[in-house]
């Protein structure tokens, strides 16, 4: 019986901490948490690498996320940028059918 009421549980807990994020938070919790599952395989976390970050919004999604985890201290958020949008197309190969 004290079995059963430890993984009832446990099993709550994880949905609390699942849905007290918002949702693009749980989206970035599901892929961490894949992400660790294949840690048994060898296959680690890694680092993040967002490219046009804008205002943040996904970076302070996945950061809930992996504080969320606690995991927040496992890597490294790498954010990039320009802050000028892309260049002038100099070329119409640069078009790319759109």
């Amino acid at each position: 019986m004290n079995n059963l009421f430890l993984r009832t549980y446990n099993y709550l807990f994880r949905q609390y901490k699942f849905y007290s994020l918002d949702s693009r938070s749980r989206m970035f919790y599901e892929i961490i948490l894949f992400r660790l599952s294949l840690k048994k395989h060898g296959i680690d976390l890694g680092d993040y690498l967002e490219f046009g970050v804008y205002e943040g919004d996904a970076t302070i999604a996945f950061y809930k996320a992996l504080k969320k985890l606690k995991k927040e201290q496992s890597m490294k958020l790498f954010l990039f940028d320009s802050f000028f949008g892309l260049p002038e197309k100099l070329n119409s190969r640069d078009d790319n059918g759109i």
